[in-house]
């Protein structure tokens, strides 16, 4: 029995570390908001999309992710959430012009949330019944506990070596973190069967029906 808790724990543990490297995604341009402001002075008021457009997708089609993790399954969307975040900070440690890195902004959107909801699942998943509790409170630091590794490490990082290294080191980190959890995770059964239609109109729908509830 111990076996099992412990390595429930260690999967836990995995995803939640692959949550930390979905924050950094905030981190690592919040926290380097100055030296970004130097690459690109003349940002002007777009310079604040480089943060928030990282959360549009969430406002778009936050509403209905969890259906989609659930379709696909969250082991593959998982790692496939971790390597497109990898592709995307290798595309922008080459420091493109202020539209292609508010564009990768913005498809890093989409690979921050489906890493956020297939890894919080997974853990509720496989967490034991008299542990999930603990479990999902470990998940709920994973926001603020991901800005302090990036303060600490990277933000010195990124003005000793420049901000293509700090961009390079976060897709190291993700693209390791994905091969460590292709090997540990198990082949999944799909959890849920909502074979409810995925459309536009059933999205729309889905946010109008929330957003008239106060």
């Amino acid at each position: 029995m111990e076996n099992k808790y412990g390595s429930s724990f260690c999967l836990i543990l995995a995803r939640w570390v692959a949550g930390l490297c979905a924050v950094a995604q905030f981190a690592k341009v919040s926290l380097i908001f100055p030296e970004l402001m130097k690459l690109y002075p003349d940002a002007g008021p777009a310079a604040g999309s480089l943060v928030s457009l990282l959360s549009l997708l969430g406002v778009a089609i936050g509403l209905v992710t969890g259906i989609i993790v659930a379709r696909f399954g969250c082991r593959s969307l998982l790692l496939s959430g971790l390597i497109l975040g990898a592709m995307i900070s290798s595309c922008q440690a080459t420091l493109p012009p202020l539209t292609l890195i508010l564009a990768s902004r913005l498809l890093e959107g989409a690979s921050h949330l489906i890493v956020v909801v297939a890894a919080s699942t997974l853990i509720a998943h496989v967490s034991p019944d008299r542990y999930r509790a603990q479990a999902m409170t470990l998940w709920g630091t994973f926001f603020g506990v991901a800005f302090a590794p990036v303060a600490w490490f990277g933000l010195p990082l990124a003005r000793a070596q420049g901000l293509a290294c700090l961009f390079a080191v976060h897709a190291l980190v993700m693209a390791l973190v994905a091969i460590l959890l292709f090997v540990i995770l198990p082949r999944e059964r799909h959890m849920y069967s909502d074979t409810s239609a995925l459309t536009l109109r059933s999205i729309k729908q889905r946010h109008t029906d929330t957003y008239r509830s106060a």
